[in-house]
């Protein structure tokens, strides 16, 4: 009598203390990437120490969306509170050969990344770091979820 409550305990247990392996599946190609973005946080490299210079964008800038669409070409929406003048464009963006990034934000230049190293990608936030090219030997590193 106790065998038969006893073998579907053992079933109950034994399935339940079983884990799915849950890994990150997202890899650093253009499919993967592809999405709507808002900036997270903008940061320039100052004495070897990045800084967080987000708080000094215009606030109009800091709640924009920024598109990657897997064939390679971006969209640029002025969401939230707007500029003045709103700014809205199309741009391309791509991944090299070495998994750099280049994100031209059709002239907005919020995004706009001329090369930068995907330094991490969680398939929500992506990290590029890279040379600023308006502020020469300057680091930055942007920081943008979707």
């Amino acid at each position: 009598m106790k065998l038969k409550f006893l073998a579907p305990a053992l079933l109950v247990v034994v399935f339940a203390s079983c884990k799915k392996n849950e890994t990150n599946t997202c890899g650093k190609t253009m499919a993967d990437i592809a999405g709507t973005y808002s900036l997270s946080k903008l940061e320039f490299e100052r004495s070897g120490a990045f800084v967080d210079f987000t708080d000094s964008l215009e606030d109009c800038n800091k709640d924009d969306k920024l598109t990657l669409n897997a064939d390679g070409t971006s969209s640029y929406q002025d969401a939230g509170v707007a500029c003045d003048p709103p700014e809205n464009a199309a741009g391309t963006w791509s991944i090299d050969s070495e998994g750099r990034m280049s994100i031209d934000d059709g002239g907005a230049d919020i995004f706009s990344v001329s090369t930068a190293d995907i330094t991490s990608f969680d398939c929500n936030t992506l990290v590029l770091t890279g040379i600023s090219p308006g502020f020469a030997g300057f680091s930055f590193r942007l920081t943008i979820k979707k």
